[in-house]
């Protein structure tokens, strides 16, 4: 499901991209995907939505810290509920 979906105030976890989603080199999806991983947006971290914004994003508690990104990337981001596997986590 996508982190823009995501009950505001409920944990999630991030969810590792599934095989064939995109070309990562190629797509600005891939780009939005490696510009969060260098914010510390990685597969696997817990997450809490916390509000939305003016814009359609999302405010995000990560810890103690609180990040907020835009509609597109909320959107891109995929989570499931915390003890759950999502498929394309699984090894």
């Amino acid at each position: 499901m996508p982190l823009s979906a995501w009950p505001i105030g409920e944990s999630a976890v991030l969810a590792a991209e599934e095989a064939g989603d995109h070309d990562a080199q190629a797509s600005p999806s891939g780009d939005r995907h490696r510009q969060l991983a260098r914010l510390g947006l990685r597969p696997g971290m817990t997450v809490t939505p916390m509000m939305r914004t003016p814009g359609r994003g999302l405010v995000l508690a990560i810890g103690d810290l609180r990040l907020a990104v835009d509609r597109e990337s909320a959107h891109a981001l995929k989570v499931h509920a915390p003890g759950h596997t999502h498929p394309a986590d699984r090894s």
